[in-house]
């Protein structure tokens, strides 16, 4: 709130369902489930959090997991079905999570491997395959040296490449989250101005009247 509070849009993000730091490959966090906290624990953060901010239009999204990665020799994988280890069906459990609490929100999608790889994407493409899903989907992806030390010329490359299309994503994202936060407090206006209006004098009222006004965060 102290964020939102001076006009920046939120995007939360769940890290690891321990506390600690993230991330490497023996944390035993890599994935969305663990021993301690099983898939269902993840489901009901999701939507504990969500709930939370519901009335924040300017919390705009919820990214489901960071760097979704190998953990407990087992490696995620894009599709296949798999419960444990397919992460496409379980971001698209997790989204409806998410939504069931905020239908306003935007949802983010991490990568493999640290968020390094989408390539199973133009395959399996939940953004495009779930009705509940078109138009707010965000695939995150990450890139480190560490990882392609041995790229060379690309490797210099990589930042200017990478800076120029995260520029372009970030407007988009900035847009559509604006666009989604201003449609989300219209609504809520118009429900609060409905909730107040007594019911003979919306009945009575000609419709011309009965439009919301341009004040007090209401569009046309």
């Amino acid at each position: 709130e102290g964020l939102t509070s001076v006009g920046l849009l939120v995007v939360l993000n769940i890290h690891t369902s321990s506390g600690g730091w993230c991330c490497s490959h023996s944390d035993g966090e890599g994935l969305w489930h663990t021993e301690a906290y099983p898939e269902e624990a993840w489901l009901d953060g999701l939507a504990l959090v969500t709930e939370r901010y519901r009335g924040n239009a300017l919390v705009a999204g919820f990214d489901l997991r960071n760097e979704v990665r190998r953990a407990a020799g087992r490696d995620p994988v894009w599709g296949g079905g798999d419960a444990d280890s397919d992460w496409a069906a379980a971001a698209v459990r997790g989204a409806e999570a998410v939504l069931r609490a905020n239908e306003d929100m935007l949802i983010f999608i991490s990568g493999l491997d640290y968020s390094m790889y989408l390539c199973g994407v133009p395959e399996t493409p939940v953004h495009v395959q779930v009705p509940a899903l078109q138009g707010r989907v965000v695939y995150t992806t990450h890139e480190y040296s560490w990882y392609h030390s041995d790229l060379g010329v690309t490797r210099m490359l990589a930042p200017l490449v990478a800076w120029a299309y995260l520029s372009a994503v970030a407007c988009a994202l900035v847009l559509t989250a604006l666009l989604r936060a201003r449609r989300a407090q219209r609504r809520a206006c118009l429900r609060r101005r409905e909730a107040s209006a007594p019911d003979v004098e919306k009945a009575a009222a000609p419709p011309a009247l009965r439009r919301p006004l341009l004040s007090g965060g209401c569009g046309r």
